[in-house]
C-alpha cells in the first residue's frame, strides 16, 4: 500500500467527541469538504456502511467505512478497477490540545493510474479540508 499524501494539524479549544461528531454527520461533510456537492449516508456510521458523495460535475464515488472507533478515528475506502484508495481520518487527544491526520493511501495492481486520476487530488485538497474542518467544530461550538 502507498502513502499518497499524509496531513496532521495541532488544534486547541476542540475536542475529538466534537471532531468525531462533525465527521460522523456525514450527510453535512459539504459544509467542509468544498471537493463535493453533497454527501450521502443513509445508515449509522459504523463499520460496513455505505455512502456516496456527489462531485461537482455530477458523478457519484460510493465509499464503505472500513474502521470506525468512536472519538478517535475512521477509515474509508473506494474501490476502483484493479485499486482501492483508503482515506484514513485520525484523532489523538493529549494536554488539551488535539492532533488531527488525515491520509490518503492507494493499493492494487492499477493503483498507480488511480493515484494519478484521483487519489493525488484528493490529497492535495487535505489541508483545506481540515482548515474547513476544524474552522466549522469551532462555529458549531460558538453556537
Amino acid at each position: 500500500m502507498q502513502t499518497v499524501g499524509s496531513i496532521s494539524k495541532i488544534v486547541e479549544g476542540v475536542s475529538a467527541k466534537e471532531v468525531f461528531t462533525v465527521w460522523a454527520d456525514v450527510n453535512n461533510w459539504h459544509k467542509f469538504n468544498h471537493g463535493i456537492k453533497y454527501a450521502r449516508l443513509d445508515e449509522n456510521f459504523v463499520v460496513g456502511s455505505s455512502f456516496v458523495l456527489g462531485l461537482p460535475e455530477g458523478r457519484e464515488i460510493s465509499l464503505k467505512l472500513t474502521e470506525v472507533t468512536t472519538d478517535k478515528s475512521f477509515t474509508d475506502m473506494t474501490k476502483f478497477p484493479l485499486a482501492k484508495m483508503y482515506g484514513i481520518h485520525e484523532i489523538v487527544q493529549e494536554n488539551g490540545k488535539i492532533t488531527l491526520t488525515a491520509t490518503i493511501k492507494i493499493d492494487g495492481v492499477l493503483s498507480f493510474l488511480w493515484k494519478r486520476l484521483v487519489a493525488q487530488h484528493v490529497a492535495d485538497k487535505m489541508e483545506d479540508d481540515i482548515n474547513s474542518l476544524i474552522e466549522l467544530v469551532k462555529n458549531e461550538k460558538a453556537e
